[in-house]
């Protein structure tokens, strides 16, 4: 490489510079975020943006399904509670129902034997 050659490659990087320059301070009066897009910052910002976004949706949709399966077990449950107070309170009445007939019985056989006895 002779100096001729060096001077005209020094001079192309310094009108190619100057132009890179430009146009940076042209975007930068714009409000332009440069030194970001300069080193490709918007896309790594626009990635980070997306791999948060990803991590939440999964989250989200992990604990809506805990929470329908959290649901699901709950409805069981009161199911099963449901049923066993019924049972329970139909067990009482029929124990009440058994009750009042025998002292039905008790006290028409203490009436028909009192009949009988007069």
């Amino acid at each position: 490489m002779n100096i001729s050659q060096a001077i005209q490659l020094k001079d192309l990087a310094r009108a190619q510079y100057q132009s890179e320059l430009a146009i940076s301070k042209k975007l930068a009066d714009e409000k332009e975020i440069v030194p970001f897009r300069s080193f490709g910052g918007d896309v790594l910002w626009q990635a980070s943006l997306s791999r948060c976004r990803n991590q939440l949706e999964y989250e989200l949709t992990r604990l809506k399904s805990k929470k329908s399966d959290a649901m699901a077990r709950l409805g069981i449950a009161f199911g099963r509670y449901d049923a066993a107070s019924e049972a329970l309170e139909s067990a009482s009445v029929g124990a009440e129902r058994t009750k009042l007939a025998k002292v039905a019985s008790d006290m028409m056989s203490a009436s028909l034997l009192s009949k009988f006895l007069d």
